[in-house]
């Protein structure tokens, strides 16, 4: 029989399990759930005999109910979804490329911009059309990384310009829009708000970052991608460790680009 619609108070709680790392997509800015650490280890050791586990639990099981009877319950902390390491890491590992990068914009981490900086040869086309003109990705990248190093060292804000964003974006994520005002629209969905920023008496538009990192982080930063801009560079698998043989990353269009 139809009945016309109406609220109710909704009191269900869920408890999910599952043996997947990845098990399910967490937002950014959920506060409903809370995750517990994965139990990596079996109850039972190879060779352990169920039964004795249990009647081991048996015993326990009258202690528990006197705790659990004694407890002072707190029903705001109950309803308060904590963050907790193992939330985090299943936040990271189910987001999209897209919310990856916008999440490293957000918090400021040039540490993950450094690292995913292009090196070597790549599939993508050597200029690719934005704004009604050819950008040279590769290149535009290294110029927002000197910028951000420059801003990061002084403490400055950096003001990350639509030409630096798209060339961040389509190096690290693919398919991105080719005009301002679609990219903007695009990076608003993530939580990036692209406005005008005073800047000496100067407005510009663009996402304002302040950059988190340690003096000595940055110099090192400074000094290694200095270093890779000179021909025949090495490089190892980390920043931090000795210098394989990889392709200078260029800081500029190259001569033959449209």
């Amino acid at each position: 029989m139809r009945q016309d619609l109406r609220n109710l108070d909704n009191h269900l709680n869920l408890i999910l399990a599952s043996n997947q790392p990845n098990s399910m997509r967490i937002e950014a800015n959920d506060r409903r759930c809370t995750v517990c650490p994965r139990q990596e280890a079996k109850l039972l050791a190879p060779g352990e005999d169920g039964a004795e586990l249990a009647q081991r639990i048996a015993k326990e099981l009258p202690a528990f109910a006197d705790y659990l009877r004694s407890r002072q319950a707190d029903r705001s902390l109950a309803g308060t979804a904590l963050d907790t390491p193992a939330k985090r890491l299943l936040q990271a590992i189910t987001r999209t490329a897209i919310e990856e990068v916008a999440h490293a914009f957000r918090h400021g981490d040039l540490a993950y911009f450094v690292a995913q900086r292009p090196l070597g040869a790549d599939a993508m086309p050597r200029t690719t059309p934005f704004d009604g003109r050819q950008v040279y990705p590769r290149g535009a990248y290294r110029d927002f990384l000197d910028e951000a190093l420059t801003a990061a060292a002084a403490g400055d804000k950096q003001v990350v310009s639509h030409e630096h964003l798209f060339a961040v974006f389509e190096l690290l994520v693919g398919g991105m829009p080719s005009s301002k005002a679609k990219l903007s629209k695009r990076l608003g969905h993530q939580g990036m708000e692209i406005i005008p920023h005073t800047r000496g008496g100067t407005s510009q538009r663009g996402f304002g970052v302040q950059w988190q990192a340690d003096p000595e982080q940055i110099d090192a930063w400074r000094t290694l991608l200095d270093a890779e801009a000179e021909p025949g560079f090495t490089q190892g698998p980390s920043p931090d460790e000795p210098p394989a043989v990889h392709r200078p990353l260029l800081t500029s269009e190259p001569e033959d680009a449209a």
